[in-house]
């Protein structure tokens, strides 16, 4: 990323070629979902049975290791997406 010099903004240059990436972990990739978000995903999922109470750890380990990394892939990707309630926390700023 360069500054453009009579200051117009960022220019972005192409470092190298976007490659998919064959180390994604379906565990740390469910651990972006919300509880409420992963509890809803495992009801529909049917694999909610004796765990809704549990952990969220609980939560993301029984999706991960139950739905295909594809699956979770597109789910996550789908709930991001989705959000609307995000929010900044002041006293971080």
């Amino acid at each position: 990323m360069a500054l453009d010099v009579d200051g117009a903004g960022v220019v972005l240059e192409e470092a190298r070629r976007a490659e998919f990436n064959p180390g994604i972990d379906a565990g740390y990739l469910s651990r972006l979902l919300w509880r409420d978000e992963i509890l809803e995903e495992l009801t529909c999922l049917g694999l909610d049975k004796g765990i809704r109470s549990k952990p969220r750890q609980v939560l993301w380990d029984r999706f991960s290791s139950s739905v295909p990394l594809d699956d979770v892939r597109s789910i996550v990707r789908r709930r991001l997406k989705g959000r609307s309630t995000w929010r900044v926390d002041s006293a971080r700023s």
